[in-house]
């Protein structure tokens, strides 16, 4: 047999209070916006099921991901401010 494995302390993470995201509770959707929203975000869904059927990939990769992002019509904005 070979050599026990020897147990790591493992250290308890503290979060980073600048790496912590600060929602805005003004900043809530609107009906409309949450509708269009949820539209999108089902289209990608249906998309992304669809490609791993297709693919029999249960995991596709991001370059796989942003080809089914491309394929749906995104395309880089201009930079923001």
């Amino acid at each position: 047999m070979g050599r026990p494995r020897k147990r790591m302390k493992k250290e308890a993470e503290t979060p980073n209070p600048e790496s912590t995201l600060l929602l805005d509770q003004d900043s809530e959707p609107t009906e409309a916006e949450a509708e269009v929203q949820s539209e999108e975000t089902l289209e990608f869904i249906r998309a992304i099921d669809e490609y791993r059927r297709m693919k029999n990939r249960p995991f596709p990769t991001w370059t796989e991901v942003f080809g089914i992002l491309r394929s749906l019509g995104y395309r880089k904005g201009p930079a923001a401010d």
